[in-house]
């Protein structure tokens, strides 16, 4: 079930994220000399993961992050370690909110 779930979860997510990176990236400045890391794990995979957490029965993020009976690798090979991933939430906040209302 929870298979289910998360594939169908990831579907809604890309379809969104493809279509508001589009029109995103045509309002933001153009990019001043700045580098920036891209980081192995997809815009829409962080923010399944992150809305997966939600319909789960675990009380905290670590423990569904490091729980091994999800086991999320099998889903996103190139899945990152938990504090990688903490530090990635944040760049989901408003796109995972323009979703949320969508």
């Amino acid at each position: 079930m929870f298979e289910n779930l998360l594939i169908s979860l990831f579907c809604s997510i890309d379809d969104f994220i493809s279509t508001f990176e589009s029109e995103f990236n045509q309002i933001l400045l153009p990019n001043r000399g700045y580098v920036t890391r891209t980081p192995r794990l997809r815009l829409s995979e962080i923010m399944t993961i992150l809305v997966a957490f939600h319909y789960s029965k675990m009380r905290t993020f670590k423990d569904f992050y490091c729980s091994q009976d999800i086991n999320l690798q099998k889903y996103f090979p190139t899945l990152v370690s938990y504090h990688r991933f903490i530090e990635l939430i944040p760049r989901t906040i408003f796109p995972l909110f323009c979703y949320l209302l969508s």
